[in-house]
């Protein structure tokens, strides 16, 4: 947690290719994550807690004085195809499904808040056509269709060559700071709020 008279070390989210960084308006800083396939364990170890901090640290080496406040570990819930499952649901009218995430969920929340608060106070038919957009591209009914869910994870694989952020860096850390406009591109983009 940031101290109460300091200036915030940063003001949006820093994304990189093995870890996540997420400011806080109360001060506290979010850092995370480890993935283990398969490991159902909710233990935390001291490897994935150095393999988060080292990451954090090289990214925002400022971090590196800042006490630690909590840690915690948690399991992920995934798709298939590693994207999220939002909208309503084909059998009930009154139930609504945001989840599978995998390790994206903090990160996607603010959109998620609303993209499903506004579906369940205004309907569908009142969003606006992006909106719409996210619920069809994310519906449930991309796995109940035939080729759904491969063609979504062919679409996301191809997507995501035209990113930096996907690819592992061989000289430095690749990264992008997210906001909810849009994604700066390199380190250097993002300095002013590493600083």
């Amino acid at each position: 947690r940031m101290p109460n008279n300091a200036a915030p070390i940063l003001s949006r989210v820093l994304f990189a290719q093995d870890t996540y960084i997420v400011p806080k308006a109360d001060g506290r800083i979010i850092v995370g994550a480890t993935v283990e396939p398969g490991a159902y364990d909710g233990d935390v170890t001291p490897s994935g807690m150095m393999h988060c901090l080292s990451e954090a640290t090289r990214l925002v080496p400022s971090l590196g004085d800042l006490p630690i406040e909590e840690s915690w570990a948690g399991l992920r819930p995934t798709t298939p195809d590693k994207c999220p499952i939002l909208g309503k649901t084909e059998q009930w009218d009154n139930v609504f499904i945001a989840g599978g995430y995998w390790r994206n969920g903090v990160l996607l929340a603010p959109k998620t808040g609303q993209l499903i608060g506004d579906l369940i106070i205004s309907g569908e038919e009142n969003l606006s056509e992006e909106d719409r957009g996210l619920l069809k591209a994310f519906s449930w009914e991309r796995f109940t269709t035939p080729g759904g869910g491969k063609a979504l994870a062919a679409n996301a694989r191809y997507a995501a060559t035209f990113y930096p952020v996907h690819k592992r860096s061989t000289d430095g850390v690749a990264t992008s700071v997210g906001t909810e406009l849009g994604f700066y591109e390199g380190a250097a983009a993002a300095r002013g709020d590493r600083e």
